[in-house]
C-alpha cells in the first residue's frame, strides 16, 4: 500500500493511526494556541485574524515552502514585533505538538479535509478555508471525524460567521424592508488566463511538493505558477 493509499484508509477513516490522540491543554493564561498552516494568500488573512483577536494567540506558523515561511517569520517580527514563533515544515508535527491548541488552514484546496482530521484527532480544534473539502465523500468523513472525536471543525464561510450579515438579515427578517420577493446575487472576478506550459515543470525548489500533494497522486505540474492559480 503506498503512502496515498494509507492516508485515505487511514486519515480519512478519521483514525489517524500515526498520531495518537491527546486531551487539550489551553494555556494557562486562558489563551487559544493556534498555528497557521499555509502561510500565503488567504494564510496572511488568518494569521492577522488570530493576533487581533483577544483570546488567542499566534504561537506558530507551518507552510510546505521554506521559503514562503522564512518571508512571514520576518514579516511577523518586522511588522508585528512578534518573535520567537514556532516554525514546522509538515503539518503532522503540529497536529502532535501538545502546546497547541487550535490550527487554522490555508493549504492547498485538496489538503484541507486530511489536515482537519489530523488535528481532530490529536484534540485540537481546526478552522479549514474553503473548500471544506475535495469532494462530498471527504466531507462526509471529516463530519464523521469531528462526531467521533468532539472538536471543532469550522469552514470558512465568512458570509456565515460575520456577525454584520447576521444583524443584517436580523433586521430583513423584522420587515423593515416588507415582504421579500425576490433576492439576486452575483459574483464577478475578471482575471488573466492561468495559461500552459508545454512541457512539465519542477516545483520550486523550497517547496516539499510531495508533502503539498498530500492524499492525491504526485503529478506534473504543468503551469507556470506554482502556488495558487486555480481559481
Amino acid at each position: 500500500m503506498n503512502r496515498r493509499k494509507l492516508l485515505r484508509s487511514s486519515a480519512f477513516a478519521g483514525t489517524y493511526s500515526l498520531l495518537s490522540p491527546f486531551a487539550k491543554a489551553v494555556g494557562s493564561n486562558g489563551e487559544l494556541r493556534v498555528v497557521v498552516i499555509g502561510v500565503k494568500g488567504r494564510g496572511s488573512n488568518h494569521i492577522n485574524a488570530v493576533i487581533s483577536h483577544k483570546k488567542a494567540r499566534l504561537v506558530g506558523l507551518c507552510d510546505i515552502d521554506s521559503d514562503q515561511l522564512k518571508r512571514r517569520v520576518v514579516e511577523m517580527e518586522k511588522r508585528h514585533k512578534i518573535t520567537g514563533l514556532k516554525t514546522y515544515s509538515d503539518y503532522r508535527k503540529v497536529c502532535e505538538d501538545k502546546n497547541v491548541d487550535a490550527v487554522c488552514i490555508a493549504t492547498t484546496n485538496h489538503t484541507h479535509t486530511v489536515i482537519a482530521l489530523t488535528a481532530a484527532a490529536n484534540g485540537k480544534d481546526a478552522y479549514t478555508e474553503k473548500p471544506v473539502s475535495h469532494n462530498v465523500w471527504e466531507g462526509q468523513k471529516l463530519a464523521d471525524g469531528q462526531a467521533k472525536y468532539g472538536t471543532v471543525i469550522q469552514h470558512g464561510f465568512q458570509r456565515r460567521s460575520e456577525t454584520c450579515w447576521a444583524d443584517a438579515f436580523a433586521w430583513l427578517k423584522e420587515g423593515n424592508l416588507g415582504k421579500l420577493t425576490l433576492a439576486r446575487g452575483f459574483c464577478y472576478k475578471p482575471r488573466k488566463s492561468i495559461g500552459k506550459v508545454e512541457a512539465p515543470v519542477e516545483a520550486p525548489k523550497t517547496v516539499n511538493y510531495d508533502l503539498w500533494s498530500g492524499p492525491r497522486k504526485v503529478l506534473p505540474i504543468r503551469r507556470k505558477q506554482f502556488h495558487y492559480d486555480w481559481h
